[in-house]
C-alpha cells in the first residue's frame, strides 16, 4: 500500500470516507458488528503505526437521522450490540492501549474507552450492589453518600442539558420552546431508571460477547409515515 494522501471524514451515524483512505486500511471489516467504529480505530492504528500524515474530521451536523428503538426489546438489542462492537474493536487493537507510539489516541482516547465505556458498566453495577450492602452492615456514612449521590446526578443532568443547549445554540433544530423543554425534561429523567436499564443491557453485551460478537440481531423499523 502506498502513502495515504487523502484525509478521511466521518459524520455522526454515517461514516463518509474518502475511498482511497478506506481502501488503504483494508476497508470495512466483515467479521464485526461495529463496523463503523472498527474502521475508524483501524485507520488511526494503521496511519500512526506507519507514520503517515492524516486527518479524521468530525462533522456534528448529520446528513441523515437514525431511527431510535421503538420498544424495550429493540433498545436492549441495540445497546447490547453497541457494547459488543465496542469491545470487539478495543480488543482487536489492544496494542494501542497506553502505547506512546500511537500518540494522543493511544495515551488518551483508547484508555478512556477501555476504562469508562467498556469497563464502566461493570463498575456501575458493582456500585449498585455494594452501596446497599455497605448500608446494611453499617459501613456507609449516609450523609456523605447522599451528598455524593446528589452531586453525581446533578453532574449527569448538567451534561445532558449542556449538550441540548449547545446543539440548539449551534443548529437551532427545535422550532418551539415546548419541544426544547420536553427534551430537557427527558434529559433529567434519564438519570432515574433509564440509565440503569441501559447499563444492564450493556452488562449483557459483556457477558455474551463471545457468543454474539458476530451476530447483528434484529431491530424492528417503523416507517416515518406510521410515527405520531
Amino acid at each position: 500500500m502506498g502513502c495515504c494522501k487523502f484525509p478521511a471524514y466521518c459524520i455522526w451515524s454515517l461514516w463518509c470516507l474518502q475511498k482511497e483512505s478506506a481502501i488503504e486500511v483494508g476497508g470495512y471489516a466483515k467479521n464485526t458488528i461495529g463496523e463503523d467504529m472498527e474502521l475508524i480505530v483501524k485507520m488511526h492504528e494503521y496511519f500512526l503505526r506507519n507514520k503517515i500524515k492524516y486527518r479524521i474530521k468530525f462533522v456534528p451536523d448529520p446528513v441523515c437521522w437514525t431511527q431510535a428503538p421503538e420498544t424495550f426489546k429493540d433498545l436492549r438489542s441495540q445497546r447490547r450490540r453497541w457494547q459488543i462492537g465496542l469491545m470487539d474493536s478495543l480488543l482487536k487493537h489492544k496494542r494501542m492501549f497506553f502505547n506512546p507510539r500511537y500518540k494522543q489516541i493511544g495515551l488518551i482516547a483508547v484508555p478512556y474507552f477501555w476504562l469508562f465505556e467498556m469497563i464502566g458498566p461493570i463498575i456501575e453495577i458493582i456500585g449498585y450492589v455494594m452501596i446497599p450492602l455497605a448500608y446494611i452492615f453499617g459501613l456507609l456514612n449516609l450523609k456523605y453518600f447522599l451528598i455524593f449521590f446528589s452531586a453525581s446526578i446533578l453532574y449527569g443532568i448538567l451534561l445532558s442539558l449542556g449538550a441540548i443547549l449547545l446543539e440548539e445554540y449551534t443548529f437551532n433544530k427545535y422550532p418551539t420552546l415546548k419541544q426544547l423543554m420536553k427534551l430537557s425534561f427527558y434529559g433529567i429523567l434519564e438519570n432515574f431508571g433509564y440509565r440503569q436499564l441501559t447499563t444492564l443491557y450493556r452488562i449483557e453485551g459483556i457477558v455474551k460477547f463471545r457468543k454474539m460478537k458476530h451476530s447483528w440481531g434484529k431491530i424492528k423499523r417503523v416507517s416515518f409515515q406510521n410515527q405520531k
